[in-house]
């Protein structure tokens, strides 16, 4: 049996610990598909600023942050709210979901998956889809294995690099 994993929102007091792990999860997912400069320039301080001025602009929770802990440490996250761009079919959208590598596979992806959907679902936000790197083939298997339909391609620019992604649409009953 694996360890016990507790889903809970994120909360003020998490940010030094979430944005810690975002940074740790871009450089663990991310070191053949983003620059390396732009992994290096990642920075603690700025991502907890933003982090707190998430909670600040977010007054009526329309994007809600959850974290799994193990042990009293923070091993993924997951944030969902209403889709960003319009006009979309969707509704909804998981904006970001990450787990450290060293806890990969003993079941918090989709445990946080779960959770995060049945949100979307309380909220009336689905159909609902989630954009991941077109490079990131672990990510991609994740999002296929669990239902998801490729349906768009864009383009987004990091640093002055462009990035292909590709996004998943997720039809909740």
């Amino acid at each position: 049996m694996g360890p016990s994993i507790l889903i809970r929102e994120a909360k003020d007091e998490d940010a030094q610990e979430f944005c810690a792990l975002r940074i740790q999860a871009w450089h663990e997912s991310y070191q053949d598909i983003i620059d390396s400069k732009t992994l290096e320039s990642l920075d603690l301080e700025e991502d907890i600023a933003r982090y707190r001025a998430a909670s600040l602009t977010n007054p009526q929770n329309q994007v809600s942050r959850y974290v799994a802990v193990i042990e009293d440490k923070i091993a993924g996250f997951i944030i969902v709210g209403p889709e960003r761009i319009k006009p979309s079919p969707s509704k909804g959208e998981v904006y970001a979901l990450y787990v450290l590598h060293e806890f990969k596979g003993q079941g918090i992806g989709k445990a946080l998956w779960q959770h995060g959907t049945q949100i979307l679902l309380k909220r009336d936000l689905t159909p609902f889809g989630v954009w991941v790197f077109k490079e990131n083939k672990e990510a991609r298997k994740f999002y296929a294995a669990i239902g998801g339909h490729l349906s768009f391609e864009r383009t987004i620019d990091i640093e002055d690099h462009p990035h292909k992604e590709v996004r998943y649409d997720f039809n909740m009953p």
